[in-house]
């Protein structure tokens, strides 16, 4: 009897450790998929997210240093601290920082030693054909557990529109 009663707990474990890898609940430290990160880091405190350095209006074609920062109360456990993605409606995003940032699918993003902070800096180039520009992001502050349970997300978006050409 004790063995079937083994043998049961055993294959119910299997079971649910199987499932528990086809769910993908580990953390993504080395990028965001994108702009999703709420859908995954749960129950945590209040974040801030600041984006800096997009002007109100745009020079069509010059490119502009972006600062993304999460700021938050929560204390990490590990040297996991935070996460980033960024998506630009317009202009092209690019790599400033390659230890700490990467560009994936066109978003920016952290990379596994960019986990590590929860700062970071990129460029935009301004596009030459349009009025208005949206850049989106959304931040973690992990709290180091490697797990999406227990840190905090903000979400921040800026728009920004084509300066006017200066009268003659």
């Amino acid at each position: 009897m004790r063995k079937i009663v083994f043998l049961a707990g055993l294959s119910v474990a299997s079971f649910l450790f199987s499932v528990a890898l086809k769910k993908d609940v580990s953390a993504h430290r080395n990028s965001a998929m994108g702009l999703e990160c709420a859908s995954c880091h749960i129950e945590g405190p209040q974040a801030k997210l600041v984006i800096r350095g997009v002007p109100a209006q745009f020079q069509p074609g010059k490119t502009y240093e972006v600062t993304v920062e999460v700021i938050s109360k929560l204390r990490s456990k590990s040297d996991s601290r935070g996460g980033f993605a960024v998506q630009a409606s317009a202009g092209e995003l690019k790599v400033k920082d390659t230890k700490r940032t990467q560009l994936i699918n066109g978003y920016i993003t952290h990379t596994i030693e960019g986990n590590s902070v929860r700062k970071w800096s990129f460029l935009w180039t301004a596009p030459k054909d349009v009025e208005e520009v949206t850049i989106m992001a959304m931040g973690v502050a992990s709290d180091g557990d490697y797990s999406p349970y227990g840190d905090a997300v903000a979400v921040e978006a800026v728009t920004t529109v084509r300066a006017k050409p200066k009268k003659k």
